[in-house]
Order: C-alpha cells, then sequence, then structure tokens
C-alpha cells in the first residue's frame, strides 16, 4: 500500500470514531433524562389534615417529599404485657406425701471423694526457745557507750512494787578517761526510790580509759554521751486487801 493509501485510510477511521462520539452524546440518547419529568413539589408543614388527604390522592409522592409528619389514626395506644399467673390448688394425698422422701432417702449414696495429694506433714522437732522470767536486774548501754566497758560491775537490786517497773534511763557523759561528768533522768520507773537508785549508780560508775586517750579524770573535751538503760527486776508485793472480821460480828433480828 502506497503512502497517500495509508493516510486515506487513517482519515476515515478518525472521521467513523468523530461520529460514532457524536452520536452517543446526544440528549435523545441518554437514559438519566426524562422530558416529562415534574419537578420537585414539598408540602408546607402546617398544611391541614383536609388539604393533606387531598394531596395524598392527587399526588402521592407529595406524601414522601412532605415535611408534615403521618401518623396513624388507626393504631391504639400501646399496651405493655403483664404476666398473671392464678393459683393452682392440687389434690392431698396423704397415703403418696412420703413416697417421694423415702425414695430419695434409699436412692442417696454419698461418693467416695478422692484422696488430697498432699506431702505428709514434717516430722522435724520444731526448736522454741525457751521464755525465761527476768529473775535479775540488768543494765544496758546505748549511744557511744556501747563499745566502753566498766572498770567495776554495777550491783543492781529488785524492787517490791504492784506492778512491773518500766526501764530507769539515766543519759550520762563521759570522758575519755572513763569518769562520767553529767547524768540526767531521761525516762522515770515511776518508783522514786528507784530513779535515784539509777542516778546513784550511773554518777558512780567509771568507764576504763580509752587507749592513748586523756588521762586527766576532769578533762571536758571528747566528751562520749551515751544513756544507761536499767531493767528493774520486778517483785510482787504481798497481799494486802484481806479484810479483818469486825469483833464482835453484828447481827441484825427482824422485828
Amino acid at each position: 500500500m502506497s503512502g497517500l493509501g495509508m493516510a486515506g485510510l487513517i482519515l476515515a477511521t478518525f472521521g467513523m470514531l468523530v461520529a460514532m462520539a457524536y452520536y452517543l452524546s446526544r440528549p435523545d440518547n441518554s437514559p438519566n433524562q426524562s422530558r416529562d419529568a415534574l419537578p420537585l413539589m414539598i408540602a408546607p408543614a402546617n398544611a391541614s389534615k383536609s388539604v393533606m388527604n387531598q394531596l395524598a390522592v392527587e399526588h402521592p409522592d407529595w406524601m414522601i417529599r412532605g415535611g408534615q409528619r403521618l401518623r396513624a389514626s388507626n393504631v391504639g395506644p400501646h399496651k405493655f404485657f403483664v404476666p398473671s399467673l392464678e393459683p393452682e390448688w392440687m389434690e392431698y394425698n396423704a397415703s403418696s406425701a412420703g413416697q417421694l422422701l423415702g425414695g430419695y432417702l434409699r436412692s442417696n449414696r454419698v461418693r467416695s471423694l478422692p484422696p488430697i495429694d498432699k506431702p505428709p506433714p514434717s516430722t522435724e522437732p520444731v526448736n522454741v526457745p525457751e521464755i525465761r522470767l527476768i529473775a535479775t536486774s540488768r543494765i544496758e548501754f546505748t549511744g557511744m557507750l556501747t563499745n566502753r566497758v566498766l572498770q567495776t560491775p554495777l550491783r543492781l537490786q529488785s524492787w517490791t512494787n504492784t506492778d512491773v517497773l518500766p526501764p530507769s534511763v539515766v543519759q550520762v557523759s563521759v570522758n575519755p578517761a572513763g569518769m562520767v561528768l553529767h547524768a540526767r533522768l531521761l525516762q522515770s520507773s515511776r518508783l522514786a526510790d528507784a530513779d535515784k537508785t539509777a542516778i546513784g549508780l550511773a554518777q558512780g560508775a567509771r568507764f576504763r580509759p580509752l587507749p592513748g586517750g586523756e588521762t586527766n579524770l576532769f578533762a571536758t573535751d571528747k566528751l562520749a554521751t551515751g544513756s544507761f538503760v536499767f531493767r528493774w527486776h520486778t517483785v510482787a508485793s504481798a497481799v494486802t486487801n484481806i479484810l479483818e472480821p469486825e469483833f464482835p460480828p453484828r447481827t441484825v433480828l427482824p422485828r
């Protein structure tokens, strides 16, 4: 085929495509358009019932597009269902009253329960420390006096009282030579004699001197502050609430 024939074929094909596009784009061939389509009509919301009924007969689509709310006039108010059970009386038969209970008692059997898989209890003896009562008074040191040692142990006594005495706590200041320079009572034992004895023992106590420390007994530098805790042993008082009978006894005779 020559060049002129090829060009003619291309032009003919292009012309056919343009003609087909023009034919398909005409308004007569569009399925979504209608010449007889009616305009959109909306019924007013304040229209009367008679007007709405007339419009519904002539133009049913108005009721669909209208703003008037439809209400069913032939449907009554909704009633909730309330169930009611009437009592049903049954005939009493004395001959068969205990048959159900007797049958249950004859057939009721206790099933054996499976054993609980637990390890056996330990048979090792439990070493419980023995609780010993305080038989004598004792003393403890706190603060900076914990590691200090007395030259002569203090002799403590027991006290007789109706109640257990709390400890007497005496705060002291000790110099490097081991001399107690100050002593004051911090906590009372509620027994004046015991507190007085505690202060006297604390003032007269003497500690061992610190190695390489001051040898002056009345040196006031590098004081160690701590407390003497006197834990008193209390002895119960004798019974004093025994009433002595009156002699001679008084007897009141009825008149």
